[in-house]
């Protein structure tokens, strides 16, 4: 198994063969994404938001077990299908668009006009 990992600071990708690598190495990376993720899930609750101490760790289980639960079960973030960029796009047009006063009917006909130009410049 060929495991590619970004260097987000260069931009470039490393491949790794899973099977080629020491299983020290193995255990290493295993535990250490694993550990990452399971504490990532529970890193937006905040003690602070919380009265009382039993609250605040009943939140972190929680966030914890549902992490737990999708690795187990084989739904994580990257086993799903990548994310449509241009909705992406779409969504953070949108929303400027109602910040900046429009109704959400305003922003998809001036959306849609856009798009509407773009092809006709295209064609």
């Amino acid at each position: 198994m060929i495991i590619s990992v970004k260097i987000a600071k260069l931009g470039s990708v490393v491949d790794f063969d899973v099977e080629s690598l020491p299983p020290t190495s193995v255990h290493y990376a295993l535990t250490y994404g694993l550990t990452q993720s399971v504490n990532d899930a529970a890193a937006s609750v905040v003690a602070k938001d919380f009265d009382d101490t039993e609250a605040f760790r009943a939140a972190v289980v929680a966030k914890t077990n549902k992490r737990l639960d999708q690795i187990r079960d084989g739904n994580t973030p990257g086993s799903r299908a990548p994310a449509d960029p241009n909705a992406a796009v779409a969504r953070k047009l949108a929303k400027s668009l109602t910040d900046a006063g429009l109704t959400p009917d305003e922003a998809l006909a001036a959306i849609e006009a856009f798009a509407a130009k773009k092809a006709k410049k295209a064609a």
